[in-house]
């Protein structure tokens, strides 16, 4: 084999390399950008700004931008809004208590509230939005720069109450309950229909963490 012939042989190598970058680069890049482009579409949405607004004033009205305050109020206002449940009386109370005093109520019903209007969901929606929002940072084909040009101080503000509020639920027994069980899913085998989905995504999850690795 000539000089040339070798030169043309690494060439194309070369080239269809590039190629097989390119056909897993673009189709990646592109994806990453639908999703970040999806999180400014839903950033000016009114659902974003109605959450936001009432995470807001939950931590300046109801806490009074007090952060010790946050996990004693963030409790009153779950049980007010999913069980009908007033505390305000309560200056204090303890987890233990209220689990009792919702247990002793048969009647206890959770309420069909309009979920915009629960504090609850809004602290979820904004709490998935802003994981979201770290893997696009994390991301090289959108990377922290772009985030941090796009995002501002204000938003770093609203994470620092989310954070508050997940803290209060992560400590707390009534916040996050323990819901496991002592029945053992059977195997894949021997389960039907979504069940059978059920099975199989048990066994996967059931080896992961408490909390999602972002």
């Amino acid at each position: 084999m000539d000089k040339m012939s070798l030169y043309i042989s690494i060439i194309q190598t070369l080239l269809s390399l590039a190629a097989c970058i390119l056909a897993w680069v673009i189709p990646k890049r592109i994806m990453w950008e639908q999703t970040y482009s999806s999180l400014g579409s839903e950033y000016r949405s009114y659902d974003f700004a109605i959450a936001v607004q009432d995470i807001v004033e939950f931590f300046t009205i109801t806490c009074q931008s007090d952060i010790e305050k946050v996990p004693h109020e963030y409790k009153k206002r779950f049980f007010f809004d999913m069980y009908g449940l007033n505390l305000d009386d309560y200056s204090d109370f303890e987890d233990e208590d209220v689990l009792q005093m919702l247990r002793s109520n048969k009647k206890l019903k959770i309420n069909q509230n309009d979920a915009t209007k629960v504090l609850h969901y809004h602290k979820r929606l904004l709490t998935q939005y802003f994981h979201d929002l770290c893997s696009c940072a994390k991301s090289p084909f959108i990377g922290k720069r772009r985030v941090k040009r796009d995002y501002t101080k204000s938003e770093a503000k609203i994470m620092k109450i989310l954070f508050l509020m997940n803290k209060a639920v992560d400590e707390s027994p009534i916040l996050y309950k323990d819901i496991s069980s002592d029945f053992r899913m059977p195997s894949e085998k021997r389960a039907n229909g979504m069940n059978k989905d059920f099975v199989y995504l048990y066994a996967l999850l059931s080896k992961s963490g408490r909390f999602m690795d972002i």
